[in-house]
């Protein structure tokens, strides 16, 4: 009995988003038949504005957040509409290590971070001294600070190239993927922190007139972050 219940609600979820995003491909705003790629490349971006502010509309009911994030992990939804092959990613933002950690200033706080990811690198067969390094120089060239976090993947993944130069290493998958940003949590003041920030990564990838687009961002539900509720977004096309 349990187990159809949360294949219901697993159903009613897709089916909600399905409707959501059939709606955005089916306005006049939103038809793409031209053969021209900058024409498209403009009207998937409004495409992809669009998607994003339906999502945190939805997600805004706590509810709705809180069945999504305990009942899948991932979920990934294919469309077939006007012409266009559509896929939705979703999937909680939720890295081990928040590289912004490192500008803690409550000592006690500051430790159990470092203690955390050591464990983390040495089960990664990492080299945790190089990169602490490689992130404290980058914070002091860049500047990064609480009042200045860091901001986006691109951000993070130049700190990663960097580790990777100095270790030698071609790759270290397992350490990337734990390795993120959270502007809001390594915030202190005399208040409580808030550590359930309602971040959900997205990935939408295109078909269209046989041009491929991708476009990632992470939604900000509450829009703690900025006013947009959008952050970290990416858009390619090949």
């Amino acid at each position: 009995m349990k187990k159809s219940i949360v294949l219901l609600i697993t159903l009613l979820f897709i089916s909600a988003i399905s409707l959501l995003v059939f709606k955005n491909l089916s306005s006049g705003e939103i038809y793409l038949s031209s053969v021209n790629k900058e024409h498209n490349n403009t009207q998937v971006i409004l495409l992809i504005k669009n998607a994003q502010e339906e999502l945190l509309s939805y997600f805004s009911k706590d509810e709705r957040y809180d069945s999504f994030i305990s009942k899948k992990e991932e979920l990934s939804l294919p469309f077939h509409i006007k012409g266009i092959d559509f896929s939705l990613t979703l999937s909680k933002y939720n890295k081990e290590i928040n590289i912004n950690d490192f500008s803690l200033s409550d000592k006690k706080k500051k430790k159990l971070f470092l203690q955390k990811i050591e464990i983390i690198f040495n089960e990664n067969n990492g080299e945790i001294n190089i990169f602490k390094d490689v992130v404290n120089s980058y914070f002091l060239r860049y500047k990064i600070t609480k009042e200045n976090p860091i901001i986006n993947s691109k951000q993070v993944n130049n700190i990663m190239s960097d580790y990777l130069q100095k270790t030698y290493r071609k790759e270290a998958n397992e350490l990337i993927e734990k390795i993120g940003f959270l502007p809001i949590t390594f915030r202190e003041s005399e208040k409580k922190q808030n550590n359930n920030i309602q971040y959900i990564l997205c990935t939408l990838d295109f078909k269209i007139n046989k041009q491929e687009y991708r476009s990632h961002f992470i939604l900000d539900i509450e829009k703690k972050t900025n006013n947009t509720g959008v952050i970290d977004f990416a858009f390619t096309f090949k």
